[in-house]
């Protein structure tokens, strides 16, 4: 069944300007739910433009996104951001979390922006994900104290705490040496075994072997 599609995309930064940036041009592709995608493509060649559009935290120029059968264009602000912490869940290079909070105060963190979870149920629910994720020894402890590989658990299991239908990472990887990329990596397929779509943006080839299906971008075109 398709869950993402995206047709005709283009994005450009700074229109109309001298500092035009003509960052995708036409994007065409689908994306079926329960798929793994890696998008792969050198530094500069729009993935990561196309991710935040997939993630609804960028807007296209032009052309035409779905989601789950949904215009997104059409969509309002409220149900924009409803998307964004419920059905999307986020995972980055840098890992993105605050490293003067302890690990379950980061993975609690989308949940604060929950309406249908009441405050008293938070740290059981961030608790399970993150025994799920075999990181709840880590609960307590302060994020800058973690490693690079610890922190990337702690940001995956904030990516999950809403049970989003969508994991979107970009260079999940990217600070990690080869045997914590593996280990991230097999966790994300573990996580798209159990129904997840996962999309993964990154220069790395050896993602590719993890995945799906394989889409290279180059200069804001599919290849």
């Amino acid at each position: 069944m398709t869950y993402i599609q995206v047709h005709g995309l283009h994005k450009i930064y700074n229109q109309n300007t001298p500092e035009q940036i003509h960052a995708l041009k036409g994007i065409s592709l689908t994306v079926d739910k329960g798929e793994m995608l890696a998008i792969m493509g050198p530094s500069g060649s729009g993935k990561s433009t196309l991710l935040n559009i997939i993630g609804c935290l960028d807007y296209p120029t032009d052309g035409k996104y779905f989601l789950n059968g949904q215009l997104v264009s059409t969509l309002k602000q409220n149900m924009l951001a409803k998307i964004r912490n419920k059905q999307v869940g986020f995972v980055l290079q840098d890992f993105g979390i605050l490293n003067d909070r302890t690990a379950i105060e980061n993975v609690i963190t989308p949940l604060l922006f929950n309406k249908s979870v009441k405050w008293s149920d938070m740290e059981r629910r961030a608790y399970k994900i993150m025994e799920k994720l075999e990181i709840s020894k880590l609960a307590k402890r302060l994020t800058r104290n973690l490693s690079g590989g610890e922190k990337q658990r702690v940001a995956i299991a904030r990516a999950m705490v809403n049970e989003p239908e969508i994991i979107l990472a970009d260079e999940p990887t990217g600070a990690l040496d080869t045997r914590l990329s593996d280990e991230i990596l097999s966790l994300l397929q573990k996580l798209n075994r159990e129904g997840k779509t996962v999309i993964i943006v990154t220069h790395n080839p050896n993602i590719s072997q993890y995945c799906n299906r394989t889409l290279n971008i180059v200069d804001g075109m599919i290849a």
